[in-house]
C-alpha cells in the first residue's frame, strides 16, 4: 500500500497514519501548516507497533516544519528521505534497524546526529547545520556528507575503514577536525571527492 499527502495546506496535523497495518511507502509533501509531528502520527496504540509495514518514509518540501517527536516504530523502515525542511531542528528516529538508506537534504536548521542503524547501506547528509557522526557502519557502499556547517564525530578521528566502500564525497570544510583518511582501504572505491 502506497500513500501519498502532496499539498495538504489547511492540514495543521497527522491523521494516525501509523495505524495502517499494510501501509509500505509514505509521501509527505508541501504540507506547510504541519510544523509538530507528534503521538497524533503514530496512532497512540499501545498494542501494536506504529509503521509496522513502512519500508520508505519521504518528506518534502516542509516548509513549515519545525520539531518531529520520535517514538518507537518503523521497524521495517528501509529508506528515510527528508529533503527541503529549512526549520526542522532536531530529533530523528535514533533506532532503525532495518534502515538501508538516510538521504537528508536541505535542512538547514537540523542539529541531529546519525541514526543507530547497522545495516544502512548508503548515507547522505547535505546542507544540514551541525551534525555528529556516533559511528558509521562498516558496510556503507556510500557516503557523502557535503555543505554542512558544522560535521563533529564523536569517538575517534581516524575514519572508518570499508572495503565495499564504492562513493565517498567529503566536504571538510565544515569539520571540526578532519578525519585521517587511508585510502589504500577502499578497494572497491569508485568515485572520490574531498573538498574543503
Amino acid at each position: 500500500m502506497f500513500l501519498k499527502l502532496l499539498r495538504c495546506r489547511l492540514c495543521s496535523k497527522f491523521p494516525p497514519l501509523g495505524k495502517l497495518p499494510s501501509l509500505k511507502e509514505l509521501s509527505i509533501s508541501r504540507c506547510d501548516v504541519i510544523e509538530f509531528i507528534g503521538e497524533e502520527f503514530y496512532g497512540n496504540n499501545l498494542t501494536n507497533v506504529p509503521f509496522r509495514s513502512l519500508e520508505v518514509l519521504k518528506f518534502d518540501r516542509m516548509h513549515g516544519w519545525q520539531e518531529w517527536l520520535c517514538l518507537e516504530g518503523f521497524p521495517l523502515l528501509k529508506e528515510l528521505y527528508i529533503k527541503d525542511c529549512p526549520k526542522l531542528k532536531n530529533a530523528l528516529p535514533q533506532h532503525l534497524p532495518s534502515l538501508q538508506k538516510l538521504e537528508i537534504t536541505r535542512c538547514k536548521e537540523l542539529e541531529t546526529s546519525i541514526p543507530k542503524a547497522a545495516n544502512i547501506l548508503e548515507l547522505e547528509l547535505n546542507g544540514c547545520d551541525s551534525i555528529l557522526v556516533n559511528e558509521l557502519p562498516s558496510n556503507l557502499k556510500r557516503f557523502i556528507l557535503h555543505e554542512n556547517r558544522i560535521v563533529e564525530f564523536s569517538l575517534d578521528q581516524n575514519f572508518f575503514n570499508s572495503a565495499i566502500l564504492e562513493e565517498l564525497k567529503l566536504d571538510v570544510s565544515g569539520f571540526i577536525e578532519s578525519p585521517s583518511l587511508d585510502l589504500c582501504c577502499y578497494t572497491s572505491l569508485r568515485n572520490l571527492y574531498i573538498k574543503g
